[in-house]
Formats: C-alpha cells, sequence, structure tokens
C-alpha cells in the first residue's frame, strides 16, 4: 500500500514538473513582469539575465524532484578518467572567472543558470524511460498552447502600452530582439507532430494550427534562421521516421500555404518584419555579409578575441562585455561552436567534445513512439539552428533541446550493465 501511494506522489511529481517545464514561454514573461517600457531593479535581473526558467526549474527541483535527485545521485557510476577530466573542466571555469572574466556577477548569475539546467537535466534523464507516453505526449500539447498564449501576452503588452518603432524589434517579452523570438516559433511548429498518430481531420486540424501559426510567426517577423531550421528539421524528420511521411508533407504543405497567405494578409509594423525582409536578405547573395547581416564579420572578430584566451576562454556570460566592440551588449556570437570556444576554450571545449563522443558511442537515436517526432524534428533543427544563431543562449531552447535528446535517445544493448 505504502509502495503504491509513493509511486503515485513520484508520478504526480513527474507530471507537475512536466506542466512546469511546459508553460514556461508563459512563465519567462510573467514571473518577471516583462510589459511596458518601465523596469525596476528585478525586472532588469529578471529580463537581462533571462531568469525566470532556471528559478522555476529550481523550485521544480526543490519541491517537487527532491527524491528524484536523491535517487538519481545514487546511481552514478564514474569513471577515473573522467573524474579526472570533470575536475580540470571545473578548474578551467574556475581560472577564466577569477583572472580572464570582466563582470563576475554575470558568471555567477549565469553559472548559477547553467547549473540547475543540468541538475534538472540530470534528473529528467534518469526517470525519463519510467515517465508514460501520454504524459509526454500532453507535454508538447500544453507547450504548443502556451506558446500561443504567450504571442497573445505579448500582443495585449502592445495594445496597452503601444510600442514606438524600435520596440517592434527590441521590446520583445522573454527576450531582447524579435529574431531570438524565433525558437518559440520552431517549438511550436516541432509541437503539432504530436498529433501524427491521429487520423482524419482529427489530425490535422490542430497540427495545422499549430504549425501554421509557428510558420507565420517566422515569415511575419522576418526570421531567416528559424525557417532555415523548421526546413533542415523536416528533411531529418522525413528520412529518419518512415511511418509519418505522409503526414509530415502533408503537414508542411498545408502549413506552409497557410502561413503564406497569413503573412500577405498581415500588416507589417516595422522594415525588420515580413517576408519582403527575407526576399530582400536572399537578394543579396552576391554580397555575403550582406546575406548574414554581418554575421562573417563578427565571427572573424570573435575568433581574433578567442585567440587572446585559446586555452581556457574568457568565461561563462562574458561575450557581452568582451566580444568585438561593434557588437558590445550582444548576448552571444550567433553561433554556439564559437560562444563555446570563447567561454571556455579550447581545453573546455575538447573535454566537451569527448563527452559528445563517448555519448554517441553509448546511445543510439531511437524514434518509436510519437513523442519522439517533435523531440527528434526540435532536436534536428536546433543542430542546424546553433551553428548561426544565439538558439543555445536563451534558457528555454537550452531546456527544450536537452529534453528532447534525452526523449530520442537510448542505451545501446550490448552496453547496457
Amino acid at each position: 500500500m505504502a509502495s503504491a501511494k509513493y509511486k503515485k506522489k513520484k508520478i504526480s511529481a513527474i507530471s507537475l514538473s512536466l506542466f512546469v517545464i511546459g508553460l514556461s514561454p508563459i512563465i519567462s514573461i510573467l514571473l518577471p513582469w516583462d510589459f511596458g517600457t518601465a523596469h525596476n531593479l528585478y525586472q532588469q535581473m529578471m529580463t537581462n539575465n533571462s531568469l525566470a526558467i532556471p528559478i522555476t526549474m529550481f523550485a521544480i527541483i526543490f519541491f517537487s524532484l527532491k527524491d528524484e535527485l536523491s535517487d538519481s545521485f545514487g546511481k552514478i557510476r564514474v569513471s577515473k578518467i573522467d573524474k579526472i577530466l570533470l575536475s580540470l573542466f571545473f578548474l578551467i571555469l574556475i581560472y577564466s572567472f577569477l583572472f580572464v572574466s570582466i563582470n563576475r556577477l554575470s558568471a555567477l548569475i549565469n553559472g548559477y543558470a547553467l547549473a540547475v539546467q543540468l541538475l534538472f537535466f540530470f534528473i529528467f534523464y534518469q526517470i525519463s524511460k519510467k515517465i508514460e507516453s501520454e504524459l509526454l505526449e500532453r507535454f508538447w500539447m500544453l507547450l504548443g498552447l502556451s506558446i500561443m498564449i504567450y504571442a497573445g501576452l505579448w500582443a495585449i503588452d502592445y495594445i496597452i502600452t503601444p510600442p514606438s518603432e524600435k520596440d517592434w524589434v527590441e521590446r520583445i517579452p522573454g527576450v531582447t530582439n524579435i529574431r531570438w523570438a524565433g525558437f518559440f516559433w520552431v517549438a511550436i511548429f516541432a509541437s503539432g507532430l504530436i498529433f501524427a498518430k491521429n487520423s482524419g481531420v482529427k489530425r490535422f486540424t490542430p497540427a495545422l494550427i499549430f504549425g501554421a501559426f509557428g510558420l507565420t510567426m517566422l515569415m511575419w517577423t522576418g526570421t531567416r534562421g528559424g525557417l532555415l531550421a523548421v526546413a533542415f528539421g523536416m528533411f531529418i524528420s522525413f528520412i529518419l521516421v518512415k511511418q509519418y511521411r505522409k503526414f509530415l508533407l502533408a503537414y508542411f504543405l498545408g502549413a506552409t500555404i497557410i502561413s503564406l497567405l497569413l503573412s500577405a494578409l498581415l500588416p507589417i509594423p516595422n522594415p525588420q518584419y515580413g517576408l519582403q525582409r527575407i526576399e530582400t536578405k536572399i537578394a543579396s547573395s552576391e554580397n555575403i555579409e550582406k546575406v548574414g547581416s554581418g554575421r562573417t564579420i563578427l565571427w572573424r572578430e570573435t575568433l581574433n578575441i578567442i585567440a587572446q584566451e585559446p586555452i581556457a576562454g574568457h568565461g561563462i556570460d562574458q561575450f557581452q562585455f568582451m566580444g568585438p566592440s561593434r557588437t558590445i551588449g550582444f548576448k552571444g556570437p550567433h553561433s554556439f561552436p564559437l560562444q563555446i570556444l570563447f567561454s571556455i576554450g579550447l581545453l573546455g571545449t575538447i573535454i566537451l567534445l569527448y563527452g559528445a563522443t563517448k555519448f554517441l558511442i553509448h546511445y543510439k537515436l531511437n524514434i518509436e513512439k510519437p513523442y519522439q517526432l517533435p523531440a527528434l524534428f526540435f532536436a534536428s533543427s536546433g543542430f542546424i539552428y546553433m551553428i548561426y544563431d544565439n538558439f543555445l543562449y536563451y534558457p528555454f531552447p537550452v531546456t527544450l533541446f536537452a529534453m528532447s535528446l534525452i526523449m530520442i535517445f537510448s542505451k545501446r544493448n550490448s552496453l547496457r550493465t
């Protein structure tokens, strides 16, 4: 009897955790109360450091998953070489923090955020195989609805406090630039894939609502990076998931047609919005700098700064203070590989690559259940998105990307103990 109660309590804790993470787009606005133009010290601290989700995760771990955390630590088995490399990795972080970083408060705040996320991912990994498929399917549905509500709150904010021309680009709830909201629209497009297992009208109506909403927002906001990520995610999903190819094709074509029609009807409030911006950038193919909005210049200058501290890097979240002079204030170099090199240097990057290689050796891709299709899509989209944008800077895409990887990879049978 006691065992049944304990099991029910654990299921409730996991359900609550998934429910809260599913609501994270809304929480990213409500917790810092990221509305209007006037921001007090609390709001500035919360929004500038994107702390809403890490704080929420900490609450989840402390109040809901602390038993799972304790159980998870009891299952840790680390080899001697891994212990040495982990120790070396932390020494690199300490060295950069003490001798290189110029804003230690930012390093501490974002170091805390990373630590909390890693704890959550560790727990989620340990319990993921025990979570019922239905719970994870509901998670994707809730996430899609949450993103639509996020957009609704954004619209209400603009109605109550009308935006200036600059606000259309920089006053975006939960982020600091319209382009960096692209991961929300990719995520809701991914959420639509959870309906692939249904049939007929029941299959396509909710799916197309999510898919068309995501693509429409990407087109309307002129977010080329997100559109490329969606195309890549669909390509990988189509190649790897044979049983849902008809659905994937119909979903992509249907969502594209609807979003093109809606994008043509929606008003363009700012030159940085709309399909015309995307077309203009593509038409500039003879000028690589215009096509990439100056990314290649940013990347070259970032490499020069990386060369100043090539071994240990400049520390966590220091790019906005130590990056190229023309982009001071940018959260990252618009490239995850460069972000890693800048933050932890060559030595830290090699250790991470070692960990990634070991993961691929011990784990295999496993796509069998409906909830794994949106996870595969988001992980695939994120893989390309991180190459040319700050996709893995904000907590929301980092969280969803890591959870997606955990959902679609499983231990190889030959290596089970």
